[in-house]
């Protein structure tokens, strides 16, 4: 079992969301970054999208009452275990009894905590998430006792990425343009890929609002008829402002759609900090869908180094495969 002592802020279960349940209003939820999701859990030897705990700038304080194996990873920031100081994207060894805890997130906006097997509570509706509006999954709140898998695979303990594997938060984010061009004028278009936008301060998981100029409609207005709209969509409002709707959207939406975010790119967005600004690019289906190959790719091929805990000991001839673990 763990036990939040302080919740943080922001804190939630995640993993990859549901899926199935917009026509009944419900949104999918989910990591907002799921690349570093899916890189803490390989490190503990999970699946990519099992349930993890994601927080924003200030992390929580959780008492392992039985020993674990974590990993962190995300905006970078500062891990202590009984106050010491641990390395991010590494699979850590956590004895009963102990404090994780974090210092200063010094860059990126969230993080991410994964436990070997994941967290035991109940899935609603297929996933593990928490969804506020919908009233879905477990809060996350001061006191807030999760139940936690034994053990599985001892020999992960140590298991650290390669530098070259770590994500990259920075960088343009590409682009699909429409599917209302007609909505807007070119001269909104070259304005939107020209502007370095800033962050809002009220930005949250449902959406992030972009400040730094105005972009105008053409004759055809703002307004659309109401229909379904889907993760990374980028809808200007009446008064101009862009909103990039994130994983907790609303269903459906009426206002002009300048474009989409490709699902490579969302996780840089979501790891943008209030303030700090966003450049995007335009691309095309045909290169949205072949940058996602090549991320699945690379996702695939992720190497990690390890600490050197296994030997081959040969005695009167024989030779015999040892680990060694630590104990204290």
């Amino acid at each position: 079992m763990i036990k939040f002592i302080s919740s943080g802020l922001n804190t939630s279960i995640q993993d990859k969301g549901r899926f199935g349940y917009k026509r009944f209003g419900i949104t999918n939820s989910g990591a907002m970054d799921d690349i570093s999701l899916r890189i803490v859990n390989k490190l503990v030897g999970n699946r990519d999208f099992e349930s993890a705990i994601e927080f924003t700038l200030m992390g929580p304080v959780i008492e392992f009452k039985k020993e674990a194996i974590v990993a962190v990873g995300g905006g970078e920031v500062e891990v202590k275990i009984d106050g010491k100081n641990f390395p991010m994207w590494k699979a850590l060894y956590i004895k009963k009894g102990s404090i994780l805890f974090f210092g200063e997130m010094k860059s990126g906006l969230r993080g991410y905590i994964a436990i070997q097997g994941g967290l035991n509570i109940k899935d609603n509706l297929g996933s593990k998430s928490f969804d506020e509006r919908g009233g879905l999954g477990l809060k996350i709140e001061d006191g807030t006792e999760i139940e936690i898998q034994d053990m599985a695979d001892k020999s992960v303990i140590g298991r650290e990425i390669e530098k070259n594997f770590l994500p990259c938060f920075d960088g343009t984010i590409r682009v699909i343009t429409g599917p209302d061009r007609e909505n807007f004028t070119e001269k909104s278009y070259n304005l939107f890929f020209s502007t370095d936008w800033k962050i809002s301060h009220e930005s949250n998981r449902m959406g992030i609002r972009l400040k730094g100029g105005r972009i105008e409609h053409s004759e055809k207005g703002a307004n659309i008829e109401s229909q379904g709209i889907v993760e990374g969509t980028i809808q200007v409002t009446p008064s101009g402002e862009p909103i990039v709707l994130m994983k907790e959207h609303q269903t459906t939406g009426g206002y002009a759609r300048i474009g989409v975010i490709v699902t490579c790119d969302l996780y840089k967005i979501a790891q943008r900090r209030p303030g700090e600004s966003a450049k995007f690019k335009e691309t095309t289906i045909k290169e949205a869908i072949q940058a996602l190959r090549e991320r699945e790719k690379w996702l695939r091929g992720i190497k990690f180094k390890r600490e050197g805990r296994r030997f081959i000991m040969i005695i009167n001839g024989q030779r015999y495969r040892v680990e060694v673990e630590r104990v204290e």
